[in-house]
């Protein structure tokens, strides 16, 4: 799995984090459910994902709505399983 982290060398904002990362984060975020490789994959750490989540309300809703759509994606295979 690529988020295109490749291509992020030199897009970097005055604090060091790529530009992108809010967004690199959540897409990963949606699609693996895992917050370790989401933070991986927007080159972030977790203790930034954690402290921007605690100050900035509008990333911590698009997080916990990322969240619960890949569980609702995770448990679809489950629930279509005929008995």
């Amino acid at each position: 799995m690529t988020f295109g982290t490749e291509s992020m060398a030199g897009k970097r904002s005055k604090t060091g984090a790529p530009r992108n990362w809010r967004d690199r984060f959540i897409a990963a975020l949606g699609e693996t459910s895992n917050i370790s490789a989401a933070a991986d994959a927007a080159q972030i750490s977790l203790s930034w994902v954690y402290k921007t989540r605690r100050e900035d309300a509008e990333f911590a809703r698009r997080w916990f709505e990322a969240l619960c759509l890949s569980l609702i994606h995770i448990s679809e295979p489950t629930r279509r399983t005929p008995i």
